[in-house]
């Protein structure tokens, strides 16, 4: 298997959004969503629908909202990473524990670390940011390997969303190596 590149020191990516292979546009038996017109941009995410066991199910308009603004953040809009921030706390108000929401809001708070003009704020906003996705890695259970979210299991958005953000970051928050872990133990993942 071939090495997954490291990111030069001091560099910072932003980190991309993997969506399953079964529900992207075009995809055999996914019709290809409406496209709108948003803030956020001209393409709109898919329906998702959220709820753990033992909680009410999360609005599904809330959730789009969410990760409408999350993917205009990750392109680079400042205004966005705000919105999205908000929106995932809004969220974790209704499902504390809900492992996908942490780690969204994680890599939010991430990349706001990204953007922050002083140097003391991109560090705390970024390790912020880390603790909510090792706190949404702790809090994964073998029912969330059942549970499906966006045409995956729950704990595969979440494993995958900690992989992208902590090889995005730099190599100085430490995280490269956990993060080739983490990918490599998706694409050996037999779902």
């Amino acid at each position: 298997m071939p090495a997954v590149p490291r990111p030069r020191a001091g560099k910072t990516r932003t980190p991309t959004v993997v969506v399953p292979k079964n529900q992207r546009p075009g995809a055999r038996g996914h019709a290809a969503p409406a496209r709108s017109e948003t803030a956020a941009g001209p393409e709109a995410p898919p329906p998702l629908s959220l709820a753990l066991a033992g909680t009410p199910a999360l609005d599904s308009r809330s959730l789009n909202e969410a990760l409408q603004q999350f993917l205009a953040a990750t392109r680079g809009d400042k205004a966005a990473v705000q919105r999205s921030q908000q929106a995932w706390e809004r969220l974790l108000e209704q499902q504390p524990g809900n492992p996908l929401l942490l780690s969204y809001l994680g890599t939010t708070l991430t990349l706001k670390g990204r953007d922050a003009w002083a140097p003391w704020t991109k560090l705390q906003a970024v390790e912020d940011g880390l603790a909510q996705i090792d706190k949404a890695l702790q809090l994964l259970r073998p029912e969330h390997e059942r549970q499906q979210v966006l045409g995956s299991a729950l704990a595969l958005q979440v494993r995958a969303n900690a992989a992208q953000t902590f090889l995005a970051l730099s190599g100085m928050f430490k995280r490269q190596e956990r993060g080739e872990r983490l990918l490599k133990e998706l694409l050996n993942h037999p779902a």
